[in-house]
């Protein structure tokens, strides 16, 4: 079916500043994806139709993850959600992921892009069975950030040099995710990670930078 031709989301509930939807397809939703504006929604429903698995959306209104917010809707997700689910967030999303993934029972989380949230602070009880943070080294604020959170905890680091600020846009092209997040089901941190270290040779975009720069 065109993607032009497919129903909207679902929403299901709605706290202070953010909502929550259901992607449309068969089946539990075994993605969480923690979207920090109607971008990233729009990104985590074609997710959803490239990987054939429906999808619990967290959209933030304005770029932030609100504690309370989150704490009301997240018991909502985590019901509808299927039992074995990952954790998938973008931009300060990302942070949130990382954060909330063990409230939500998570078996992992993919981090893309983290940006600094406020208030956003990965718990010391943090404990998911695979956990990946998908950066862009070049980007200091994005490498220092990686770094802060990687480095006391079981956190694998993907890092994508000259994404430009396009590492969700770029492995979504790249058709690596719906690999990446069989992987992480399995509890394959590093299938997942070199899947996704390897995405960027597949993305157009990725490819005709290389191209420009030989």
């Amino acid at each position: 079916m065109p993607e032009t031709d497919r129903p909207g989301p679902r929403t299901l509930h709605v706290a202070d500043g953010l909502s929550l939807h259901l992607t449309p397809g068969d089946g539990s939703a075994s993605l969480v994806v923690l979207a920090p504006d109607a971008g990233g929604m729009a990104w985590a429903v074609r997710l959803a139709a490239q990987a054939g698995r429906p999808a619990m959306v967290l959209q933030a209104r304005d770029g932030t993850f609100p504690a309370a917010a989150v704490a009301e809707l997240l018991p909502h997700a985590a019901a509808a959600a299927d039992e074995a689910r990952i954790v998938i967030g973008l931009g300060a999303g990302a942070q949130a992921a990382l954060d909330h993934a063990g409230t939500l029972g998570a078996v992992g989380v993919i981090a893309l892009a983290p940006r600094a949230a406020a208030g956003a602070t990965v718990p010391a009880g943090f404990a998911v069975g695979t956990a990946i943070i998908v950066f862009d080294p070049g980007a200091p604020d994005e490498a220092a950030l990686v770094a802060g959170l990687t480095a006391p905890r079981d956190i694998l680091p993907v890092p994508i040099p000259r994404a430009e600020g396009a590492i969700p846009a770029v492995l979504l092209a790249s058709g690596a995710l719906p690999e990446a997040i069989t992987a992480v089901l399995a509890g394959d941190a590093p299938r997942a990670a070199m899947t996704l270290r390897v995405a960027r040779l597949a993305a157009p975009r990725m490819r005709a930078g290389l191209a420009a720069r030989l």
